[in-house]
């Protein structure tokens, strides 16, 4: 494609003035026609080793430099916990010291995502350097597709969760909650109760107790260990099976299976309460006697 050529020159020389003063004179040219010529063609020359030599030296600084930036994210990105299909199946404790650093992000594994881009950026650059011109414009429009294709799937996402009729569907929260602050005001804990870790309008719940200064036992979970949360359900089990309810606590109920049977367990200690709030959903509460 095109003329390709190469100009390379070198010219030294001696001076010598009328002052008796001396000088030394040294000049290069050096010109090509395409950035990638003197790797196709590799010229043999005095007159661009020096070139070539500190390239070489600046591309060994770089690539150095993004060795290690990259062994320190993937161990960074090594998390303490060790999970399975979203279940967590061993964790162990962070030393202390560490803490500070990793507690900020949710997710330490993440640190991997510049890792990941590094090679995928250098693979392009790779290759980029390595093809003819002709066939530049193929190789960018095929990775072009290749990363939509990867991406669409979450594009589509973003895209559900912002549709309006979408927003339109969901219910607004309520955000007072009067009836409910009332029964719980004498109680400085949410104990929901199993099948899950979590019921459906736990955000609701968990602003409900922010605002009314509450703990709570719930929330939203990204993976979690099965053997503590069994152990957990078997605790409230128990203090059920053992009429033994915190005084401090309102327990919170989703199924209302569970709720008519263990409800009955404790009737001699405790309230069955159920309170509807403006969107009509019913919060079933066992609150015990004070």
């Amino acid at each position: 494609s095109g003329n390709k050529s190469h100009f390379f020159s070198s010219f030294t020389k001696n001076l010598n003035f009328n002052d008796g003063g001396k000088g030394f004179l040294n000049v290069k040219t050096q010109g090509v026609t395409n950035d990638k010529y003197l790797k196709l063609y590799k010229l043999k020359t005095d007159l661009i080793e020096e070139n070539i030599i500190s390239a070489k030296k600046k591309t060994k600084i770089s690539t150095k430099v993004l060795i290690f930036f990259s062994i320190f994210m993937v161990l960074f990105a090594l998390t303490n916990k060790i999970t399975f299909m979203g279940n967590e199946i061993f964790a162990y404790n962070m030393p202390e010291f560490l803490k500070p650093f990793t507690r900020p992000f949710r997710a330490s594994a993440r640190f991997f995502w510049p890792v990941y881009y590094i090679i995928l950026l250098g693979t392009i650059f790779i290759n980029y350097r390595n093809i003819k011109n002709i066939y530049i414009s193929a190789f960018f429009f095929v990775i072009l597709i290749l990363q939509t294709v990867d991406i669409y799937p979450g594009i589509e996402t973003i895209r559900s969760f912002n549709n309006k009729s979408y927003l339109e569907s969901r219910i607004k929260m309520d955000t007072y909650q009067l009836e409910l602050k009332g029964v719980t005001e004498d109680y400085n804990k949410i104990i929901y109760v199993f099948p899950e870790y979590a019921n459906k309008n736990w955000r609701e719940l968990i602003y409900f107790a922010y605002k009314n200064d509450k703990k709570t036992n719930f929330g939203y979970f990204a993976r979690r260990n099965w053997d503590i949360q069994e152990d957990y359900i078997r605790k409230i089990k128990n203090q059920f099976n053992n009429m033994d309810l915190d005084s401090n606590s309102v327990y919170y109920f989703s199924d209302k299976k569970i709720y008519e049977e263990l409800s009955k367990k404790v009737a001699s200690i405790s309230t069955k309460v159920i309170v509807q709030d403006s969107n009509g959903l019913n919060h079933m509460l066992i609150i015990p006697n004070k």
